[in-house]
């Protein structure tokens, strides 16, 4: 019979083998709308092939997503241990986020079917004594005219266990917590965009298991920019 440690290690490596496979569909993924927009100069045209390539990789990623929720479910304290171990992630955890964050049951980051430019931000919690939800959901929609929009999260917190306050655009603001952050609605000019879903969304999620097991790349991690907890940068040109 096989021991607990053993047990544990033996879903890590499956977990690290799934997710070798998710980068290899996200790189051909990437490949693919990199040759379409050298094909195609009609934004219309464009845009319906764009959309068929990015559900055709989502089809072949949700499997391998689904196959790596199951392995994690039985380790235990992996989503705080994880987003802790992120270079930039753990620094907007409070200590009462890191409790709170002990009763996450599973996440999901997955795009708005049939919607080219909308993604979800999903956490679903085992029953706990901060609040009464089950699963909170935050939505990123990217306009048309260039504006971001991120939905606001209605928490229905206990008495008293509220750990979300008033949140602040301003950088140089250290005294906040992730769920200050994930409660709040933004709407972002063109030109800005919010560099917590963007690290959610394009390293953290693809790679959970690599950062639970604190597996980066050394090399890439020197090159990283030091960050504070700011939420809202200018976008790269």
């Amino acid at each position: 019979m096989m021991m607990l440690e053993e047990i544990l290690e033996e879903c890590i490596q499956k977990g690290r083998e799934v997710e070798d496979k998710i980068k290899k569909i996200s790189n051909d993924a990437r490949l693919e709308k990199l040759k379409l927009e050298e094909e195609y100069k009609k934004k219309a045209r464009e845009d319906d092939k764009m959309f068929a390539v990015k559900r055709k990789y989502n089809d072949k990623r949700k499997p391998l997503y689904d196959e790596r929720t199951e392995l994690i479910k039985s380790i235990p304290d992996f989503w705080p241990t994880a987003f802790l171990s992120h270079y930039a992630l753990g620094d907007l955890f409070s200590e009462e986020d890191q409790k709170i964050f002990r009763f996450v049951k599973s996440m999901y980051v997955e795009d708005e079917e049939d919607v080219v430019s909308v993604y979800k931000i999903t956490l679903n919690f085992n029953k706990n004594p901060y609040f009464t939800n089950t699963s909170l959901t935050k939505k990123i929609s990217f306009c048309e005219d260039g504006v971001t929009n991120l939905s606001a999260v209605d928490i229905k917190w206990e008495v008293e266990m509220d750990v979300a306050t008033e949140y602040q655009h301003d950088t140089s603001v250290t005294n906040t917590s992730f769920f200050t952050w994930f409660c709040a609605p933004q709407v972002l000019k063109t030109g800005y965009h919010d560099e917590v879903c963007g690290l959610i969304k394009d390293e953290f999620w693809p790679n959970v298991v690599k950062y639970f097991i604190n597996e980066t790349e050394s090399d890439q991690e020197d090159e990283r920019p030091k960050r504070r907890r700011g939420m809202t940068q200018p976008a790269s040109i």
